[in-house]
């Protein structure tokens, strides 16, 4: 929904819309992880600290509402302290109370309050500055904003299926656990890709939005080609470091023999490329307001992705999983970027029709 919300220029939805609408996930969520503890016949502690993060986790989903509102006023900068100010209180709070303790569920809980406290004392000040209307529940306001950001965040879901699809087919075909092990140090330079990305994309969504929005719809593919240029150079760059320093350093840094897999590091630092451009796609695609096609690629990658990993897994090991992921992203790509093709120039036309009928 973060993505929906930075997007809404025009206000379609109120502050209290999405305020609400989180709220009632939230508490959704809740309940879905306290029923997943009591299928699961976890110990009592055990039980209690998975409900304790994911309460935890809660204050996560709660101000990035209030991170959307910002980004929507052009304040990405206040989004900014307000996270800083809560990880930085709730880690401290944290990691105090467990060496003092030596007790996690204490830990977990003092967190969640320190949590509560950073997000209250920040937001709860803040947030007036950008928005002066009342809370209220407009249900039918919410069903169809909840309705309009499905296909995202069931995308979103699918996607974490698709890029665990090769570590599924390695705890499937691969039982040994160091090479689950080896696969999860080797894909850290790719994660760092889509992070270092994100950085730079999340400040334009808006930008991209109100460019949209406005009859300068041509700027908008020049900024998405210009970010699809920064993601080939940063891909670039972390190929020729990982190249030359990327096997020495993750085999000392997770103390593991990684030599003989370079080729595979370089290959899921390719894929984390590729997985960068679908994010950026993916926000093209939700500023075009077309979010419902995304669950298309989703639905067509995992099929194949699940497809694709269990066969060249058990053929070619860490590299056939390699293989799979950097397959998965390049098909995943080209999905997302033929649906943001097709939606842009429908769009362009609807918009050109309707300027010319006025």
């Amino acid at each position: 929904m973060r993505a929906f919300q930075a997007t809404d220029i025009t206000k379609v939805y109120s502050f209290s819309d999405y305020l609400m609408s989180r709220i009632l996930t939230c508490i959704l969520m809740i309940v879905a992880s306290v029923f997943f503890v009591w299928l699961s016949g976890y110990t009592p502690e055990k039980a209690l600290i998975v409900v304790l993060v994911c309460v935890f986790k809660m204050f996560d989903a709660l101000e990035d509402v209030f991170h959307g509102l910002y980004q929507q006023n052009g304040r990405l900068d206040v989004a900014g302290k307000s996270l800083a100010l809560r990880v930085a209180t709730s880690m401290v709070a944290f990691i105090l109370t467990l060496l003092f303790t030596r007790n996690l569920v204490t830990a977990c809980a003092v967190a969640i309050i320190a949590a509560a406290v950073g997000f209250a004392c920040f937001n709860l000040t803040v947030f007036r500055n950008f928005f002066t209307g009342k809370f209220s529940w407009n249900g039918s306001a919410i069903k169809k904003l909840l309705w309009v950001c499905f296909p995202l965040f069931l995308g979103s879901f699918m996607l974490l299926y698709i890029n665990n699809a090769p570590k599924y087919a390695i705890d499937t075909y691969m039982p040994a656990e160091y090479f689950q092990a080896y696969f999860n140090y080797l894909f850290m330079p790719a994660f760092v890709i889509n992070l270092f990305s994100t950085f730079i994309f999340k400040p334009m969504v808006t930008t991209m939005a109100e460019v949209w929005g406005s009859n300068q719809k041509k700027l908008l593919l020049k900024i998405i080609g210009k970010l699809l240029l920064a993601v080939a150079l940063l891909t670039i760059a972390v190929e020729a470091v990982g190249y030359f320093l990327g096997i020495p350093v993750l085999s000392w840094f997770y103390a593991a023999d990684l030599a003989q897999y370079r080729t595979e590091l370089l290959i899921l630092i390719l894929g984390g490329g590729f997985n960068a451009v679908v994010t950026l796609m993916f926000y093209g695609i939700t500023v075009l307001r077309k979010q419902k096609f995304v669950l298309i690629g989703y639905s067509v990658t995992l099929a194949l992705a699940l497809v694709i990993s269990a066969v060249l897994v058990p053929v070619g090991g860490l590299m056939g999983a390699s293989i799979a992921y950097l397959l998965s992203m390049v098909i995943l790509a080209a999905v997302f970027t033929i649906t943001f093709a097709v939606c842009y120039r429908k769009g362009k036309r609807e918009a050109e029709a309707a300027e010319n009928a006025g």
